[in-house]
């Protein structure tokens, strides 16, 4: 089926949210019985930054399953302004 055109905002609505969060988020673990893990990683200009990832149980007797947020490693805002578009 072709693609719907998005409706355009009545007068006075409020603006959409930005398209980028302005730090990296989280995981949050869901209320499975996750587990929050926080560790260090490489940074993209080669240097020490927290990075948390979710920890979920195994379900059906499989390996357990990660969810990561890789913006916390390699996000933009980890960046100077100056060397983000080179």
């Amino acid at each position: 089926p072709p693609r719907r055109r998005p409706r355009p905002a009545p007068a006075g609505a409020p603006p959409p949210p930005p398209a980028r969060a302005p730090r990296p988020a989280a995981p949050a673990p869901p209320a499975t019985g996750g587990e929050l893990v926080s560790t260090e990683v490489t940074g993209p200009l080669g240097d020490p930054v927290e990075a948390r990832y979710a920890l979920l149980p195994a379900a059906g007797g499989g390996p357990p399953t990660a969810l990561i947020e890789s913006a916390a490693a390699a996000g933009l805002v980890l960046a100077p302004p100056d060397l983000r578009d080179p």
